[in-house]
């Protein structure tokens, strides 16, 4: 059976796209380990573990909903605002 790998690049767009710049300290801190776990998946130097991508996909669907609602919180807000 052949293990599932990451490859760096796609580590690179999902955690910009749940943390934006700063996001390798923000996966990091998010799944408690040091920096430099982080930065070794993503030059290549270690492999990202295959049990991790789940956690990926659920890290990536958790900020989703989080963003989703605080648009939709904002929307509200800003309709039910009285004109000026």
């Amino acid at each position: 059976m052949t293990e599932t790998t990451l490859a760096p690049e796609l580590l690179r767009r999902a955690g910009e796209a749940a943390y934006g710049e700063r996001w390798q300290s923000a996966l990091a801190a998010a799944w408690n380990l040091n920096d430099r776990t982080v930065r070794s998946w993503l030059s290549g130097r270690m492999v990202f573990p295959s049990a991790r991508i789940a956690d990926l996909i659920r890290l990536l669907q958790t900020r989703r909903r989080d963003i989703d609602l605080a648009e939709r919180e904002l929307l509200a807000a800003i309709s039910s605002e009285p004109a000026r």
